[in-house]
């Protein structure tokens, strides 16, 4: 990477993101990308990155974190100087998602970019890592084993990101990701972003970093008022019924089904699957699109897609790119209701929430309406059409007897075969007792002579 990077920025411009330090091609490629005004973390993180600066930074998803992190990397990287940057995050469809963004930038510098994942590639397609790029985004998995089969040289980088890293530590993960920590090496400089800073977070930097500056940008309460809240009032023991009829109605492309235990969100899934919906817990990790099974291409058929969780809500939520949070089962109170929003970080257009109680839960649609400091929305869903009414049973003694059947017709007698077949054909060589029946016999004489033309005779 650049070592003049390492010095204090310049006197800052007026303007925008001019007085964070960015140089000017980069400035000119953010107003091209319609990037106005810096938010909070943008603010505070630009400027520290750098100048290369460890930081701890604690923000949701949806705060600009993204481009925080991609404009100071971009700025410090080099042109042809190897792989310099390296990106980390809990899925491969996030990763593919960040390379689209860092390329956004990269181009001005000349910088290449690529996203490892674990998705196989075909025949022709070349190997990503046979010319190493300047920046690599990819999972823990897939660079450990890079790594691991040393088609990945870690030599030249020096700057590391990890990304929803309280995602990226939730069970064997965690180790997964500080082996990949122990093989880079000790010159680095480390960025980690978190929506929590839980204990394992904490204990992951003080590991890794060194003296780390504490980013903590407070949450965007604006960001839960731009979902649309709305309510589906339904019969006790229908809650069910209601759910596929709103998900067959509104056809959401990603939803978030929430459930108060993890029994019920597993059974959940498994009802949702039974009704054409590409259902799925939250835990539940998808086959490797290796091979294509029944499975496979049932799911492919299903145009709903739903992830079910429950409460309290998992860190791994927050990379789902969900449109849709339904709250299958009403939550304890209103904390709980703002809590899995919020929780659901990722939430695309056109953000609908909905609760799906009855009668029972009033007091609880009142706090959420209190705290909200708006209504809720009422939705009607549509009514199933009335079964036709069975027909009375008639007794056996007075039904009608059964018509006899017609008779078949009856075929027209074959005509001879000497009618319309050369008289020489209809020699045989075998006996056959159908040919017999027709009054075809055989004759001895041989394959040749059946076939051959007579000869005239000779006049004595």
């Amino acid at each position: 990477m650049d070592e003049s990077a390492n010095e204090t920025p310049q006197a800052p411009q007026a303007g925008g993101f001019a007085e964070l330090g960015l140089e000017a091609d980069l400035v000119e490629a953010v107003e091209r990308a319609r990037l106005e005004t810096p938010t909070q973390v943008q603010r505070e993180l630009i400027p520290l990155a750098l100048l290369g600066r460890d930081c701890l930074v604690r923000v949701r998803p949806g705060s600009g974190k993204t481009n925080a992190y991609i404009l100071p990397m971009v700025q410090r990287m080099k042109p042809g100087g190897g792989l310099q940057a390296l990106v980390l995050l809990p899925t491969g469809a996030l990763a593919e998602r960040v390379e689209r963004f860092v390329a956004r930038f990269a181009h001005v510098r000349r910088l290449r970019t690529t996203a490892l994942t674990a998705r196989g590639r075909s025949r022709h397609e070349p190997d990503p890592l046979l010319h190493p790029p300047e920046c690599l985004i990819s999972t823990p998995r897939s660079v450990l084993e890079a790594l691991t089969s040393s088609k990945l040289d870690p030599a030249g980088i020096r700057l590391v990101v990890l990304d929803e890293v309280d995602s990226m530590l939730d069970g064997d993960h965690g180790q997964t990701l500080r082996d990949v920590l122990d093989r880079l090496g000790p010159e680095r400089q480390t960025i980690v972003l978190a929506s929590e800073l839980s204990d394992p977070v904490r204990e992951l930097a003080g590991q890794y970093l060194r003296e780390p500056e504490t980013i903590e940008v407070a949450a965007d309460e604006s960001r839960v008022r731009a979902v649309e809240h709305c309510l589906v009032t339904v019969e006790p023991g229908a809650e069910f019924d209601a759910l596929v009829a709103y998900c067959k109605t509104e056809r959401p492309r990603l939803a978030i089904v929430f459930a108060n235990q993890e029994t019920t969100a597993r059974e959940l899934a498994h009802r949702l699957s039974g009704v054409g919906c590409d259902a799925r817990w939250v835990g539940q990790r998808r086959r490797p699109p290796r091979g294509r099974d029944r499975s496979d291409r049932r799911r492919e058929r299903a145009e709903i897609e739903v992830v079910t969780a429950s409460d309290p809500p998992e860190h791994r939520l927050s990379t789902i790119p969900a449109t849709h949070v339904l709250h299958y089962e009403s939550p304890a109170d209103a904390d709980s209701y703002l809590h899995r929003i919020e929780r659901c970080a990722r939430l695309l257009g056109p953000r609908i929430s909905v609760v799906f109680a009855d009668s029972r839960h009033q007091q609880l649609l009142d706090e959420i309406e209190a705290r909200l400091r708006a209504s809720l929305r009422r939705l009607e869903m549509p009514v199933r059409p009335p079964r036709p009414t069975p027909r009375p049973a008639v007794p056996r003694e007075a039904r009608p007897a059964p018509l006899p059947a017609p008779a078949p017709p009856l075929a027209p007698a074959p005509l001879p075969l000497s009618n319309y077949v050369e008289p020489r054909l209809l020699e045989v060589l075998h006996r056959d007792e159908q040919l017999e029946a027709r009054g075809i016999r055989p004759v001895p004489r041989t394959l040749g002579s059946r076939f051959r033309a007579r000869r005239a005779r000779r006049p004595v």
